[in-house]
C-alpha cells in the first residue's frame, strides 16, 4: 500500500505491514525500514539522491540502526547523512571517496526516467561528507528492536562483503542484490559464479520460510526466482565446462531474458 500522504520531494514511501516500509529512492533502488517498539532499523541508504534522514523521521522518532547489505555506491550513496552504519568489513575496500561522491550520484540519477524523479532535479545533487563510522556486522551480529528480532546471514557472491537482513519475528528476509534476478557477477570485488552458488542455494532454502525483498524494481522476490537463478548459475558453470562461452564479458541465457546472470569468463570458476 503506498503512503500517498507521506510521498514528498524527499522520496516516495510504501507501507509493506508490520511496522515494515519500502522506501524507493526514485526508482533506483530500495531502502528499507522495521520498526520494533524501542529501536528502529534502516536497510542500504541508497544512492543519497535527497533527504533520506528527512524521509524516515516521518516514519519513526525512534533511535536508529543503519545497516548495509553490501558496499555498492547505490546502496551506500546517503550513508553520510548517518553517524554509523553497520558494513561487512569484507566490503570496505569499497569505499574510496567517489563511490559516495556527487558525480557518481548524478550519474545514477540521470538515468531514471523523469517519472520517477518527483520534482527532483540534478541540481539538487548536493556533495556529501564522509564522516560516517563504520561497524563491523557478519552472521554473529544480532539486534532487538523491541519486540523484533534481527538476525544475519553472510551472502558473498555479488561482492565479497554481502549480507542479508533477516526479521525473524514477522518471517521476512531483506537480501540486498545477493540474488537479483539481474545478477551482476561481473565486478571486481565479486565472487567466481561457482562462489556465488552456495549462497545463492542457501537463500532458496531461506526463501521457504520467509517473505523476501531485495534491492530494486518493486522489491518482491519469489522463491521461484531465486531457484531460477541458482539453475542459471549451474547452467552457466555447464557451459563453461563446454566451451560454449564467448566474449569477455556477457549475459547468460540472454540480457534480455526476464533473470540472468551477467558474469566474466575469467571469473566462472
Amino acid at each position: 500500500m503506498k503512503i500517498e500522504d507521506r510521498r514528498t520531494k524527499r522520496y516516495p514511501l510504501f507501507s509493506l505491514g508490520s511496522g515494515i516500509f519500502r522506501i524507493s529512492d526514485f526508482g533506483a533502488v530500495n531502502c528499507y525500514l522495521i520498526e520494533g517498539s524501542e529501536k528502529a532499523m534502516l536497510i542500504d541508504t541508497g544512492c543519497g539522491f535527497a533527504d533520506l534522514r528527512g524521509a524516515i523521521e516521518e516514519l519513526s522518532d525512534l533511535p536508529l540502526i543503519v545497516v548495509a547489505t553490501h558496499g555498492h555506491p547505490d546502496h551506500v550513496g546517503g550513508m553520510a547523512q548517518f553517524p554509523e552504519i553497520y558494513l561487512n568489513r569484507a566490503d570496505r575496500c569499497l569505499f574510496f571517496r567517489f563511490l559516495n561522491s556527487r558525480q557518481m550520484r548524478r550519474q545514477f540519477f540521470e538515468r531514471l526516467p523523469p517519472a520517477d524523479t518527483a520534482g527532483l532535479a540534478v541540481g539538487d545533487i548536493q556533495a556529501r561528507g564522509f564522516a560516517t563510522r563504520f561497524l563491523d556486522i557478519d552472521a554473529s551480529t544480532s539486534f532487538d528492536l523491541g519486540g523484533k528480532h534481527i538476525s544475519v546471514v553472510e551472502t558473498p557472491g555479488h561482492t565479497l562483503g554481502s549480507i542479508a537482513i533477516i526479521d525473524d519475528t514477522d518471517r521476512v528476509m531483506f537480501t540486498g542484490d545477493a540474488a537479483n534476478p539481474d545478477l551482476w557477477m561481473q565486478l571486481p570485488h565479486s565472487t567466481t559464479v561457482r562462489g556465488w552458488l552456495p549462497t545463492g542455494r542457501m537463500l532458496a532454502r531461506l526463501a521457504g520460510k520467509y517473505t523476501c525483498y531485495y534491492g530494486h524494481s518493486n522489491g518482491i522476490q519469489s522463491r521461484e526466482q531465486i531457484v531460477q537463478t541458482v539453475h542459471i548459475a549451474e547452467e552457466l558453470l555447464a557451459a563453461s565446462t563446454r566451451n560454449e562461452l564467448w566474449g569477455r564479458t556477457r549475459c547468460f541465457p540472454a540480457e534480455d531474458a526476464e533473470i540472468h546472470i551477467t558474469y566474466r569468463t575469467s571469473r566462472i570458476f
